[in-house]
């Protein structure tokens, strides 16, 4: 509800203003009243209304003064002054003052009166619309850069086919140049016994999931990912120097809070650092944070922060193989025989190194083969943590092979089991729960996790099943319902865009040309043979 403030020395002239905005607007105006200027300043102060009648002529001081005296406190407040004929040329000269936004000759007449406060309500609603546009826009702007930037993780820490799109994310977040590191986060929860429980890790993590992504933005400039089973991963880029050591100090600083702040939380969580590198190169910094877990986890689970240079005999520069990515792409096409050669060819480089190899690298090497097929494939948890377990425990070269094999034909079994039959099925529930949502906004996020799915890779299959993109299929079918709405001829065009999911009617229309090649009233008139 609005709120008005009337100003006049004249009593008798308030109590008519006030009995005609009563009588237009009944209570849906709050009515303050003043008799000088001083008054009026006052109430401002104390009330600070929307709209101020004021009359120009009055003792002491006046209405110019008692205005500009307001908008020194209240610059949003819209000024009318009311004025004798006597000061007319006043009056016109005063509107041209960014402060007013008109003027009013005595005595009132209703219609010109209320005419004015009309004008200025209205103004006042528009202005209201466009702030809660710009707001709506920023909350959007936010969500999509915080999108993007789970997107820029997921290219960094999983796909290995996103290394064309680094460079791209690096200009968006105009970090290109920077240097960084990777900072892992991993939740655990503990069992009845008080040993980790790795089965339903980070709940409290995605439960406070915006408390640790704010601890961060405070403390350092990062690009922050989403939780993932149980991993929080985080990108810190800056002017890194040359001194390894207080750049590792700053990091364990920033590791220390986060853990401060998960036990508040009353979640248990180690972090893994790796080494800052070209940001472009991020990468490296993830895998060497991933071995400096399994190097945790292998040798001292009592070590909450773990730093790659903490690792000791493997701090010489860990170079991803061309087998492990070959691995990848032979087992997202399904091919089952070449996966098993790569793997094949990938331990028999690592045989022939002997002594300078070492088990531990073989171990190191075949953990990180198995955390990125179960992060590409999401398949096998099960068979996953028990892969880790025996990795950690195995004791011959030939031993990690044999584990490397079995984990990837398991995994192969559970893509490709039944596969036609489960995607068709997952592309029908995306296609319902669109449908279901349409006068919404849906979001690829949403929808993946409705056909409970990465969202990469939710995005992936649609389109190579369907033929087209999700957001394609969304607006066909947005689309189609509004033609069905428009041939039922029972609704605006207002309506129809809010039941198609449209807030602006002119966004309907746009788009509904676009995709027509006709505008809503042509298609009205009976064109329906689209």
């Amino acid at each position: 509800m609005l709120r008005i403030l009337l100003t006049d020395d004249e009593p008798l002239a308030v109590d008519a203003m006030e009995y005609m905005l009563r009588k237009r607007f009944g209570d849906k105006l709050f009515i303050d009243k003043a008799y000088s200027g001083k008054e009026a300043v006052e109430s401002c102060m104390n009330s600070r209304p929307d709209i101020v009648v004021m009359d120009i002529n009055m003792p002491g001081i006046d209405g110019m003064e008692a205005i500009l005296k307001i908008k020194e406190t209240y610059r949003d407040i819209h000024f009318l002054i009311v004025t004798a004929l006597e000061y007319f040329d006043y009056a016109v000269e005063s509107v041209k003052m960014e402060e007013i936004e008109d003027y009013i000759l005595k005595p009132l007449k209703k219609d010109l009166f209320l005419a004015a406060i009309e004008r200025v309500l209205h103004k006042i609603e528009a202005q209201k619309q466009a702030k809660k546009r710009m707001l709506e826009m920023e909350e959007q702007m936010q969500l999509a850069i915080s999108i993007l930037e789970k997107n820029f993780i997921g290219f960094i820490c999983v796909d290995g086919y996103g290394k064309d799109y680094i460079a791209e994310y690096c200009e968006l977040f105009s970090i290109t140049g920077k240097r960084a590191y990777v900072l892992m986060m991993e939740f655990e929860e503990q069992s009845s016994q008080g040993g980790a429980n790795g089965i339903g890790v980070g709940v409290l993590g995605v439960k406070y999931y915006k408390e640790y992504c704010n601890i961060l933005k405070r403390m350092c400039n990062c690009i922050i990912g989403d939780i993932i089973r149980n991993r929080l991963v985080v990108l810190v880029y800056g002017e890194f120097g040359q001194d390894s050591y207080e750049e590792k100090k700053d990091a364990v600083q920033i590791a220390l809070k986060l853990l401060q702040r998960a036990d508040y939380f009353g979640s248990r969580a180690s972090i893994s650092i790796g080494r800052p590198y070209a940001v472009t190169e991020a990468r490296r910094s993830y895998l060497e944070a991933l071995q400096a877990n399994y190097r945790r986890l292998e040798y001292t689970t009592d070590t909450l922060i773990y730093h790659f240079d903490d690792i000791g005999e493997a701090k010489e520069e860990y170079i991803e193989t061309d087998g492990e990515e070959k691995l990848i792409g032979c087992i997202l096409k399904g091919e089952k025989e070449a996966a098993l050669t790569v793997i094949q060819d990938i331990y028999t480089h690592l045989r022939r190194g002997g002594k300078s190899v070492g088990l531990n690298r073989a171990k190191n090497c075949t953990l990180s083969i198995a955390a990125r097929i179960f992060a590409e494939c999401r398949k096998a948890e099960d068979t996953y943590i028990q892969a880790l377990e025996q990795v950690i425990q195995e004791k011959s070269i030939w031993g990690l092979q044999k584990i490397c094999e079995q984990y990837v034909s398991n995994v192969l079994r559970d893509i490709y089991a039944d596969k036609e039959e489960k995607t068709t099925g997952i592309i029908e529930q995306a296609n319902a729960y669109m449908l279901a949502h349409l006068s919404e906004k849906v979001s690829l996020e949403e929808i993946a996790r409705h056909v409970n799915l990465s969202e990469y890779y939710f995005s992936r299959l649609y389109k190579s099943v369907a033929g087209k993109n999700y957001s394609d299929q969304l607006l066909c079918f947005r689309i189609e319902k509004a033609k069905r709405l428009i041939r039922e001829k029972e609704y605006t065009v207002r309506e129809i865009a809010e039941l198609v999911g449209y807030p602006d009617p002119n966004y309907l229309s746009k788009v509904f040309k676009k995709y027509t090649g006709m505008t809503i009233s042509e298609y009205r008139s009976g064109n329906f043979d689209l």
